[in-house]
């Protein structure tokens, strides 16, 4: 996916599908968002995005052939005054579990919210 309005879409309607809340469907839509962004500027590439309902929580996972070199991104601050860095931040405060896997093949971040 590459148009932001389609992924929006998706997620929202994916997310409350599959039982989010209206906020946690706002979370899921702005954490995918985040992910489709950083694909696009830092991959290069088109993202893949998935949505499904798994033991009591919604997947999101957002895949493209990026290759995330710093193993620790999104869990370490931002240092102050810098320009970018803070996309998984955000996203590791919004879900209950961020998953990352990299390797020579790209990037796949998955993402559980819990169903409430």
């Amino acid at each position: 996916m590459t148009e932001l309005p389609t992924v929006r879409e998706f997620t929202v309607n994916q997310g409350r599908r599959h039982g989010l809340t209206p906020e946690q469907a706002s979370d899921l839509e702005l954490i995918a968002c985040e992910r489709v962004t950083n694909s696009l500027t830092q991959a290069g590439s088109p993202a893949t995005v998935s949505v499904w309902p798994e033991d009591g929580h919604v997947v999101c996972q957002v895949s493209d052939t990026g290759r995330l070199a710093d193993p620790l991104a999104g869990r370490r601050p931002a240092d102050p005054g810098q320009l970018g860095g803070r996309g998984l931040l955000l996203v590791h405060a919004l879900a209950d579990l961020v998953r990352t896997h990299t390797g020579n093949c790209g990037t796949t971040v998955r993402v559980y919210l819990q169903q409430r």
